[in-house]
């Protein structure tokens, strides 16, 4: 498993994408992963306001002077527990069993398909309790898929400014889900290898010792 750090890091650029600027632009973005140990779908991180004040300060800000990615990211690095954010403790209280086939972020990922619930009170598929959390009537769930293999999802809304999710906006989160996923992909694969070669290079020192102490045991019953 990539290390946590390493892979927060990641998604909250993935999530600031989304969030931040003209071209996506969503009030709130939220990041599941499979835990294939645990069978579930774990909330792993969340990006946008928790509530309408903190919104409209948000934009406040971005408005009156030029805000760029990096900046964003000075902030996160900055946090001395990122994992506090009031998003993401949201988007942890999310968390779903893979076994609840009838929960909507189990089905977007079985389907492998996108999903726009636009009237959430009146959607059975949308769990009471993952509504009670979220709280949006409008939202939009995509599978994080690389290759064969669904990661995750992304699930985004526009909570605060209530603008109605549009299809080119849907077609470009579907997009920008697919990069996503690829990338978190391989940043898995890169873990998995900087974990063999640490393995190897101890297997390699375990070896220079056992020979080492063979020699030593050959001198001595030479000497005897």
């Amino acid at each position: 498993m990539v290390g946590t750090l390493e892979l927060n890091r990641l998604i909250f650029l993935i999530l600031t994408g989304l969030t931040a600027g003209p071209a996506l632009g969503f009030n709130r973005a939220m990041i599941f992963l499979v835990d294939d140990e645990k069978r579930a779908l774990k909330g792993v991180l969340g990006v946008g306001p928790s509530t309408a004040e903190e919104a409209g300060e948000i934009w406040s800000r971005v408005s009156q002077k030029n805000v760029y990615l990096k900046d964003f990211l000075s902030e996160y690095e900055g946090l001395k527990d990122p994992t506090g954010m009031p998003m993401t403790v949201l988007t942890r209280e999310l968390s779903c069993s893979l076994e609840d086939h009838r929960h909507l972020l189990v089905q977007v990922m079985k389907s492998k398909k996108i999903w726009h619930t636009v009237k959430a009170t009146l959607d059975e598929s949308i769990n009471s309790a993952f509504f009670k959390v979220f709280q949006s009537v409008e939202f939009i769930t995509v599978p994080l898929i690389a290759g064969d293999e669904v990661l995750g999802v992304i699930v985004a809304d526009n909570r605060f400014n209530w603008n109605p999710i549009e299809k080119k906006s849907r077609n470009m989160l579907s997009l920008f889900a697919h990069l996503a996923g690829i990338a978190i992909q391989n940043a898995y694969r890169h873990e998995k290898i900087r974990d063999q070669l640490k393995q190897t290079q101890r297997s390699s020192r375990l070896l220079g010792e056992a020979n080492q102490k063979l020699s030593k045991i050959q001198q001595y019953a030479t000497v005897g």
